[in-house]
């Protein structure tokens, strides 16, 4: 009976499980977006819902309060521009 070849990898490898993003700067979000998509970048994190969730769970308190409506009613595609 010949063999069979191996299957190949998952073409969508597992989440990243050390993603760190830097604590929200509130004087200069702008640059704490640009270090927080580099970090998406080098951990290969590219789903739209991903990066929502991982800017939702980083965001302080009171910049989580100025964008509640977003966050309880996030649009179905592109969350993450729509929250940036």
């Amino acid at each position: 009976m010949p063999r069979r070849a191996p299957a190949p990898p998952a073409s969508n490898p597992a989440p990243p499980q050390n993603l760190q993003l830097p604590a929200f700067y509130t004087d200069m979000p702008e640059l704490w977006f640009q270090q927080t998509e580099a970090q998406f970048r080098l951990k290969g994190v590219t789903a739209d819902d991903a990066q929502f969730d991982h800017l939702v769970a980083n965001l302080p308190q009171d910049v989580a309060r100025q964008v509640m409506r977003l966050l309880r009613a996030p649009p179905a595609s592109c969350k993450y521009p729509a929250l940036k």
